[in-house]
């Protein structure tokens, strides 16, 4: 089974690095946190850059945020990706510096002041522009999505992968881990039974909103990262991503309130939330169990059998 993320040394770095940028002189550092991608940020010439390695993941690469670049509207500000490529089996992008420091570092305050500046960027992303595209859920750097109907996406959680892919045969994390079955066939039953209210719209969605995602300098961002998980489908499931890990903010109220102040009536909204709620739920879980990450695991756990009333 694939790593959760790659691990190059400062030497093999600036291996790749120098085959790039001719100035010898590059101020190199890796970044903590993170928990897909080897981040390093370096300076070159008094301009700030962020490099990342990523492992495959459902056949996208970086490749994939280059290609939103030029389909995005400006208002969404994806930090210039300069290069891409592949380096030791690994995937690359070295993309321009933003100013500002993730959400998730924010004081509570800090972090309240800018929410509805989040929920307008949201917002636009699911107003970008799709036509000319086809498929549901994720998509590859092509910009194609991965399944043919919004459901087989969602239904999809509980299939193992290819075995080069991020998961791959992941089944064996319920014997080797401890992610259990029985609560995982629970949660999926109750995402199943909600199937039926989510609708087959295709939206462009970012797949992780918030949280470590977004770029904050100063009360504005200045950033939206992280695309490899952009999907088409039900606009409603990037809420429930934002409502399922920061309960705290209210965000599937404050969403709600957004629209209505629109005159734009969401039907069925509550199922819909709850549904997708479960879908990333058993998603986290699988990834908390393959990352051995038992405190993340049971949180997770905790807050959808919460959700479900149970």
């Amino acid at each position: 089974m694939p790593g959760i993320k790659p691990s190059l040394d400062q030497k093999q770095v600036l291996s790749l690095l120098y085959k790039h940028f001719a100035d010898p002189s590059i101020n190199l550092s890796e970044m903590e946190g993170g928990q897909v991608a080897q981040t390093f940020v370096f300076t070159v010439n008094v301009h700030d850059y962020v490099l990342r390695f990523i492992t495959n993941r459902m056949g996208a690469t970086f490749a994939k945020e280059a290609y939103l670049q030029r389909r995005l509207d400006l208002r969404i500000p994806l930090p210039p990706i300069i290069h891409t490529g592949s380096f030791q089996e690994q995937y690359y992008a070295i993309s321009h510096r933003v100013p500002g420091k993730p959400m998730i570092q924010l004081s509570w305050a800090e972090y309240e002041q800018v929410v509805p500046s989040l929920i307008e960027m949201v917002d636009a992303i699911h107003h970008a522009d799709v036509s000319g595209t086809e498929g549901y859920g994720v998509f590859n750097d092509q910009g194609a999505g991965m399944f043919s109907s919004w459901k087989q996406f969602l239904s999809s959680v509980r299939e193992e992968e290819e075995e080069n892919d991020f998961y791959g045969k992941w089944h064996v994390l319920f014997q080797e881990t401890f992610l259990e079955r029985e609560v995982f066939d629970f949660i999926y039953d109750h995402m199943l039974a909600l199937l039926d209210a989510c609708p087959e719209d295709r939206f462009l969605l970012h797949g992780g909103p918030g949280h470590g995602n977004v770029i904050v300098h100063a009360g504005k961002i200045t950033g939206v990262i992280d695309w490899l998980d952009a999907q088409y489908g039900d606009f409603v499931h990037d809420i429930a991503a934002l409502d399922l890990w920061v309960p705290e903010i209210r965000f599937a109220e404050r969403f709600q309130q957004y629209y209505a102040a629109q005159g734009i009536s969401v039907p069925a909204y509550a199922e819909r939330l709850r549904c997708y709620e479960c879908h990333i739920g058993l998603d986290a879980l699988r990834f908390f169990a393959k990352a051995r990450d038992e405190s993340a695991y049971q949180w997770t756990c905790q807050r959808i059998l919460s959700l479900l009333g149970e």
